[in-house]
């Protein structure tokens, strides 16, 4: 597809083309994109710093921290608006089926599933409401029937091996778990819990071949 050069409007066969040839007008993509494409960070008015094209393009941040502190300025419904576009832009973008993980919310400029639970209650409902679907939730969990709660009869089981216990509000046991680092002794509740750090849950996650 042919592109036009905003310098003097001379037409490229491609983006490559372009690229190439902008050092003959004393620019790099850099200098180029930033001058005849201005974006500014929304919280500083600073130019946005320029990595990739796609990533100039789409970014009104230079870092989370400026995007943190701009959503906090803003009135809930803007930020509600704003948050919510970050995932609409995402499925359009890069054709997604399933909710961004908190994983991948943090490899781009997106807020944490906990920020998204704060401005709309529920941030798989706000998914859901824009045609994702939740990888993550068993059908088990969409029974009314359900239930997950705990009472004082119950105990919850510790592994061995776990270094620095969780505090609970019932009894608990140290015991060797065949899997997890938590269980339950109630049988409405079978479950193993398995306790990591966000490195090591991401580089489980990375392993080669696991099916994201």
């Amino acid at each position: 597809m042919s592109v036009i050069c905003k310098v003097d409007g001379k037409e490229f066969k491609d983006e490559k083309s372009l690229h190439f040839a902008l050092k003959s007008y004393g620019l790099n993509k850099v200098k180029y994109y930033q001058k005849y494409y201005e974006r500014r960070d929304l919280l500083t008015g600073e130019l946005i710093n320029f990595k990739t094209k796609e990533q100039y393009l789409n970014s009104d941040f230079n870092d989370k921290n400026n995007m943190k502190k701009w959503l906090k300025e803003q009135p809930l419904e803007k930020t509600q608006e704003y948050c919510k576009n970050i995932l609409i832009k995402r499925k359009e973008n890069k054709g997604i089926i399933y909710s961004p993980s908190q994983i991948e919310l943090r490899t781009i400029m997106a807020p944490s599933i906990i920020f998204y639970n704060k401005i709309f209650k529920d941030y798989y409902d706000i998914c859901s409401s824009i045609g994702l679907e939740n990888k993550f939730i068993h059908p088990n969990l969409l029974n009314d029937n359900f239930k997950n709660k705990l009472n004082k009869k119950d105990t919850i089981y510790v592994d061995t091996r776990e270094q620095s216990w969780l505090k609970f509000d019932i009894p608990f046991e140290i015991k060797t778990l065949p899997f997890g680092d938590y269980a339950c002794s109630n049988d409405n509740c079978s479950c193993f819990i398995e306790r990591k750090s966000l490195s090591d849950f991401i580089s489980t996650l990375s392993v080669k071949n696991y099916d994201k």
